[in-house]
């Protein structure tokens, strides 16, 4: 089996973001320093702004589940029984929400729940060590994201920009067409379901990336000009495409169809520049 230099240098950031996380999570005496491991091997990606996406949700949902799990125990302290159930009912709701969010934000919603289930309902029978607890657990994963977000600014960032470009060469003719056929009412035949349900899949797929577009390092500060193919696609292309493309599957219910391909025609002409090279 051949290893590629990219997954070469990704196993080495692995490798020493791990290794410091879980050294500096023994030498400060923590609980569980295999947190600090585990959130540096879910957080690492091959691109940068994946990392940083990532780490922000994580933390986030980390955090205010140690808050939100303080909050019940506080209520509830004395009654095992209505934590528990406090705990399962705001965990289902963080599920659910981040089962119809369709952006790397949902992360954070999982994390969330997940947290609020394993610190909560794991430490029932002792509230008097659940801020400890919580303590630990959010300065565990706060410990494994810093290494992580460390070591790939160290080591080798890697920006969206390639990635970005890759994937539009292959999403946008489907797109295009699905949305010519839509628009012109040939919408039914089974290559126009085929196409449809591959373009709803290439749209999920387009939200979750250029989501994590704002956090890639290549991209400049929301208060400048845009500096490079990253922040034109968030500022000119990507995104106005994304929310013209979903709103196509209502469109097509409608024998007069919203005029909606002239303003298609701009955004996906802009994106179509991010295929060529600099």
């Amino acid at each position: 089996m051949k290893v590629s230099a990219d997954q070469l240098i990704f196993s080495v950031k692995l490798f020493v973001a791990g290794m410091i996380a879980f050294a500096i999570a023994v030498r400060i005496g923590l609980p569980n320093p295999y947190w600090a491991l585990v959130t540096c091997c879910v957080c690492m990606n091959s691109m940068s702004g994946a990392i940083r996406s990532k780490a922000v949700y994580r933390f986030t949902g980390t955090f205010c589940a140690g808050f939100v799990t303080l909050a019940m125990v506080a209520l509830f302290a004395s009654a095992p029984l209505l934590l528990i159930a406090a705990s399962g009912i705001v965990a289902t709701l963080a599920f659910g929400i981040s089962f119809l969010d369709r952006t790397p934000r949902s992360y954070g919603f999982q994390l969330f729940a997940i947290t609020l289930m394993l610190v909560a309902v794991a430490g029932v029978d002792h509230p008097e060590i659940m801020f400890d607890t919580v303590v630990a657990r959010v300065s565990e994963i706060t410990l494994g994201i810093l290494a992580t977000t460390l070591v790939d600014g160290v080591i080798a960032p890697h920006s969206l920009e390639g990635a970005l470009r890759a994937r539009l060469h292959r999403w946008l003719p489907s797109i295009e067409t699905w949305a010519k056929d839509v628009l012109d009412g040939h919408e039914a035949d089974d290559q126009g379901e085929h196409d449809r349900l591959k373009t709803l899949a290439d749209i999920t797929s387009l939200s979750q990336l250029t989501g994590a577009l704002r956090y890639d390092p290549t991209s400049g500060r929301a208060n400048q000009a845009p500096q490079g193919p990253i922040d034109f696609a968030i500022q000119g292309g990507a995104r106005p495409t994304l929310d013209e493309m979903l709103r196509i599957p209502w469109m097509s219910r409608f024998k007069s169809k919203p005029p909606i391909g002239q303003r298609l025609r701009e955004p996906v002409s802009s994106l179509r520049t991010l295929q060529r090279p600099p």
